[in-house]
């Protein structure tokens, strides 16, 4: 495990270390069992001079904004679980009720049957980031 972790921090200091690079990290292995196994981190000498009201030096505690990578791992987690053989299935076969809703516009129409879960994943699927759901009208109820 040192020998692994030094290959790990020679590999950083090699690749993304101190060459005033304009973005810093901080990378960590973690096990639920026993808490941080290794972490690196580097500070771009940029930060101190862009950023004048906020972090100075990046550390185990910083908030990165990490935007939608945090999707890549819901899928690999997902895959790694559930595997592949669904892929191709379509979402109305896990979610029924999306057959029964209509997605009507004067310019946008979703066909759920075509939508499959790794069109979803993949964000292949066609679907518009504000898609407008018109679910069919509820049957009068005796009252």
């Amino acid at each position: 495990m040192k020998a692994a972790v030094k290959d790990l921090d020679a590999a950083f200091q090699r690749r993304l270390g101190p060459m005033g690079l304009n973005y810093s990290y901080v990378v960590q292995a973690y096990s639920t069992d026993d808490g941080v196994l290794w972490q690196t981190k580097y500070t771009s000498p940029v930060l101190s001079t862009l950023n004048s009201t906020g972090v100075k030096e990046v550390d185990e505690n910083t908030v990165h904004r990490v935007g939608s990578i945090t999707k890549l791992f819901t899928i690999l987690t997902f895959l790694s679980q559930v595997g592949d053989k669904i892929w191709n299935d379509p979402i109305t076969k896990y979610i029924p009720e999306l057959s029964a809703v209509g997605t009507r516009s004067r310019v946008y129409h979703v066909d759920w049957e075509d939508v499959t879960v790794g069109s979803l994943a993949t964000f292949n699927s066609g679907l518009i980031r504000d898609c407008e759901l018109h679910f069919p009208p509820s049957p009068p109820q005796d009252v």
